[in-house]
């Protein structure tokens, strides 16, 4: 009986073979342990004055924008208040011009019913 070769071969896992599909394999990986005598360095640990200098920067800068958004929080209220106004005295103007228009509809009803009455069209 014949051996079964189990062993893949590079020329098995070619890119070529992988495109068309012959070999029904996956793409061959990289391999993922680093090369011998490789040694993976840590980035060097910050002096702790660069700490502390860092800690003051990050804190004048989240006071700044605390700064920023209360003077834009405070813009927006005051663009509130003017619409309000602006609004309650479009409102106040409209409802003057209603009444003066209701106003001027009942003067008219009353010409006329004063017209009609003094010719005697009266139905009452």
């Amino acid at each position: 009986m014949g051996r079964i070769d189990t062993v893949r071969r590079r020329e098995d896992t070619t890119h070529a073979a992988w495109i068309d599909g012959h070999t029904g394999e996956s793409m061959p990986k990289k391999p993922t342990i680093g090369k011998p005598g490789r040694v993976v360095r840590l980035p060097p640990r910050p002096q702790p004055a660069s700490v502390m200098q860092d800690i003051l920067w990050r804190l004048d800068r989240l006071e700044r924008q605390v700064h920023t958004l209360s003077e834009l929080v405070r813009e927006h209220a005051e663009d509130a208040d003017r619409l309000v106004r602006i609004v309650a005295e479009d409102r106040d103007v409209l409802r003057r011009e209603l009444l003066r228009q209701h106003q001027a509809k009942v003067r008219l009803r009353k010409r006329t019913r004063e017209h009609e009455a003094s010719i005697g069209l009266t139905s009452s």
